[in-house]
């Protein structure tokens, strides 16, 4: 199985902190996440972990634009710049008071999609999917189910309130976790579905428990959803490279919804 663990500071919530001056002839790691921001940023590098005249360029170019400074060399306002977009989907958000917890859901989904949350480097690789899927990354970890757990856990903290939402990797589990609670739709629900969360069955004919893809609900009108949802692409791939905006038919659809409570 493939995966890449990352220090704990990254793993989880944070952004990775600092890590001191990186300059031309360094290499390892340290190095690698560099490119790698870099490469998110637009200046694209091979992510070989050693700074090199390319990297170097790269650096220099970024730190003329964003800071104003000539200096081919990482520092602290460099890193700061080059991480902003992951910690501002760390952020906490504000709400009114009557906002319903499912529509806090949504927002944070929202966060993530604005501040251009996708994979880089191959299938399932990159610095936003470690964030999701607690440090792992590869073929093995298809991560539009991380993505979900994500959100849950930020919306758990915000409502600074004693629930436990799932956190896990695997759609399949989601779905089953949905179950026990007895929040599992294999029909249209009743209920409003704003902020509910979808699974994807492999096929109409396949085990109650087959999902290959999830993601967050955002309307629902005349036998359509929209949706937010990570790992998908403009044709709606359950292998993707980012978080978008999709429309999906309710064929092989089940809705989880009012995983919550009445909140």
């Amino acid at each position: 199985m493939s995966e890449h663990i990352l220090p704990p500071i990254y793993v989880g919530a944070l952004p990775p902190k600092y890590p001191g001056i990186i300059k031309m002839s360094d290499s390892g790691g340290h190095v690698k996440l560099l490119q790698e921001f870099l490469s998110l940023e637009g200046y694209n590098l091979q992510l070989d972990g050693d700074f090199g005249p390319a990297t170097r360029e790269a650096v220099k170019s970024f730190n003329h634009k964003v800071l104003g400074l000539p200096e081919p060399h990482l520092f602290e306002a460099t890193w700061s710049a080059l991480t902003n977009k992951v910690k501002r989907s760390l952020q906490c958000l504000s709400f009114p008071n009557n906002t319903s917890i499912y529509n806090k859901a949504v927002a944070y989904a929202e966060r993530h999609l604005v501040c251009g949350a996708r994979e880089l480097g191959g299938e399932n690789l990159g610095p936003w999917v470690r964030l999701y899927m607690q440090g792992n990354e590869g073929h093995d970890y298809p991560w539009c189910a991380g993505f979900v757990s994500f959100v849950l856990k930020q919306v758990a903290e915000t409502v600074n309130m004693a629930m436990d939402p799932i956190y896990t990797l695997s759609c399949d589990e989601l779905g089953k976790w949905a179950d026990s609670k007895g929040c599992l739709y294999t029909d249209l629900p009743d209920v409003g579905i704003l902020g509910s969360i979808f699974l994807l069955k492999k096929a109409s004919d396949d085990p109650h428990f087959d999902y290959i893809h999830t993601g967050f609900v955002t309307s629902y009108n005349d036998g359509a959803i929209a949706t937010i949802e990570g790992n998908t692409n403009a044709a709606g791939a359950r292998e993707g490279v980012g978080v978008m905006r999709r429309f999906r038919s309710l064929k092989n659809i089940h809705l989880i919804t009012g995983y919550l409570g009445d909140m």
